[in-house]
């Protein structure tokens, strides 16, 4: 039993159990919370890292680009946001904006 236990990984949720959206392996181990507070997930198959519903609301996403639009820096975006909105997305939205 002990086996099969460590085969499966250690997700013990409720439910179905969550896919890597990379391979769609269901041997997942949980690995931490990220900044804005939701359960990360580890594939033991291809070592992605993920979380199940990783979408910004609304609100932060307007926000984020309101900062944006008024070229206030990156880093003051990302500090002000708490972990809500990535980096990557920052400087990707700002590159759309840009050639719009």
């Amino acid at each position: 039993m002990a086996v099969r236990a460590r085969e499966l990984g250690r997700f013990s949720g409720a439910g179905e159990r969550p896919r890597c959206p990379r391979c769609q392996s269901v041997v997942v181990w949980r690995c931490g919370i990220s900044r804005a507070g939701k359960q990360q997930y580890r594939c033991k198959g291809c070592g992605r890292v993920f979380v199940l519903s990783p979408y910004l609301d609304e609100l932060a996403k307007e926000l984020a680009e309101r900062m944006i639009k008024e070229k206030i820096a990156v880093p003051v975006i990302v500090r002000v946001m708490d972990g809500h909105i990535s980096r990557r997305w920052i400087y990707k939205r700002k590159g759309e904006l840009h050639a719009e």
